[in-house]
């Protein structure tokens, strides 16, 4: 037994008893899927991870991938590779893909619940089976012929990364410096390096299929002039799949790290931080539709606050969820003061970055306290309809802990964003 323990009746709590999901199945749209079915699959894949595929997980860590340098080959571990297998050969990896890839039909509430037990049992082998979720994306945006390649890449189970980052375009993406070439036959020949390639090399499949940004040749410049490129690591047949020639890209270095040892993160050759994730949440994913995505969110917990999940059982809970979504929303209203001001006054923009982290938690806490309070409601319907059970009621008590202990902290979080100073940006930077 491994070091994982997986909590197959929570995911059914959300599933069935929160989300309803069995309405959805009840209705056809995944064909023969049924409750009984998803319980059955959700306890197959968690014997699966618990054993298995959890096994190797000390010592995968203990003993990491090895590069050769002269071969530029990186290899995993064998004990990490046969508990990787073990997770393919179940086909628990294609879930609620497309069935041109060889995915099985199923909602995506489904697909990430297994998929969770995988990454709480061996969270690296994730990376190693992601593939056939590469090729979708191949299969979605390609044409005939790539969607062709995409259909060899997932039956025969080749590895897959994304490649964006490179050692001076890590949270600006737009400054990728990798070029591509078209060449006289079509084909395009790229020329660059990407540093931490998750999964960038290994043998644990006979192919790689990268999918790499890169700038051709006169294309403009930031995110706009970027395209995305094919590159296995061999070529092959394009009708059978059949390996052929080394193509020109090449692992030529390993990144240390402090965990996740058996994710080769590797530096490639062609011949980010929690401040970037705030900024990018609150410029990108609030600015860019004026906030019409978060109001959509916040319009949400407003309803529900407007119903009677609880009654009066969540009363001061629910009061509590109530001021923070108060206190998130002058929040936004603060940070978008702060945006419009910065059109005549550059400076302004840093009191946004000073205070972005504190936001991007803030609004963490008040989806988790939304979420745990929904799960109380539908815990106490199941008590007054059932008879208590250890399981509600643990739902319930997480569910006015969290209200009662976390959501207060944001009042708090709220007064540091209107009063936050440009004090720390005004220091000659001899002083850090």
């Amino acid at each position: 037994m491994g070091h994982y323990k997986s909590n197959v009746r929570d995911l059914e709590f959300n599933l069935f008893e929160v989300l309803a999901i069995d309405r959805v199945l009840d209705s056809g749209a995944f064909g023969d899927l049924d409750a009984p079915t998803v319980r059955a699959m959700l306890g197959e894949a968690a014997r699966l991870a618990e054993g298995p595929l959890a096994e190797s997980f000390a010592d995968a860590d203990r003993n990491p991938p090895t590069f050769d340098a002269a071969a530029h080959a990186v290899s995993l571990p064998a004990s990490f590779i046969r508990s990787t297998r073990a997770w393919q050969q179940a086909g628990w990896h294609k879930v609620g893909l497309k069935e041109e890839v060889g995915g099985t039909a199923a909602p995506s509430v489904v697909k990430w619940s297994i998929w969770e037990l995988i990454l709480g049992a061996q969270p690296a082998a994730f990376v190693y089976t992601s593939g056939p979720q590469n090729a979708e994306i191949l299969h979605i945006l390609g044409n005939a012929t790539q969607r062709r390649w995409a259909e060899i890449a997932a039956a025969r189970e080749w590895s897959g990364t994304m490649v964006l980052t490179e050692a001076d375009a890590g949270s600006d993406v737009g400054a990728c410096r990798t070029t591509a070439m078209r060449q006289a036959d079509g084909s395009w020949r790229l020329e660059g390096v990407k540093r931490f390639i998750t999964g960038g090399d290994s043998d644990i499949s006979e192919n790689i299929l990268h999918l790499v940004l890169a700038r051709p040749e006169g294309a403009g410049p930031g995110t706009k002039g970027l395209s995305l490129f094919v590159v296995p690591k061999f070529h092959f047949d394009p009708g059978t799949g059949e390996l052929g020639a080394r193509n020109g890209v090449f692992a030529t270095g390993l990144e240390r790290k402090m965990g996740l040892e058996a994710s080769a993160t590797c530096e490639l050759t062609f011949e980010g931080t929690t401040a970037i994730q705030a900024q990018d949440f609150f410029f990108r994913k609030i600015g860019r539709d004026r906030g019409a995505a978060f109001a959509h969110v916040t319009d949400q917990i407003a309803k529900f606050l407007a119903g009677s999940v609880g009654g009066g059982r969540l009363e001061r809970e629910r009061a509590l969820l109530a001021t923070a979504l108060e206190d998130v929303e002058a929040m936004v209203a603060t940070l978008t003061g702060f945006r419009s001001a910065a059109q005549q006054e550059p400076a302004e923009l840093y009191r946004i970055r000073l205070v972005s982290v504190r936001f991007l938690l803030a609004v963490g806490d008040l989806l988790i306290g939304w979420l745990l309070l929904r799960q109380a409601g539908v815990a106490l319907t199941a008590i007054d309809t059932s008879g208590s059970t250890p399981f509600y009621e643990g739902k319930v008590a997480a569910a006015s802990f969290f209200a009662k202990n976390v959501l207060p902290q944001l009042g708090t979080v709220r007064t540091i964003i209107t009063d936050v100073d440009l004090g720390p940006m005004d220091l000659d930077e001899a002083a850090f």
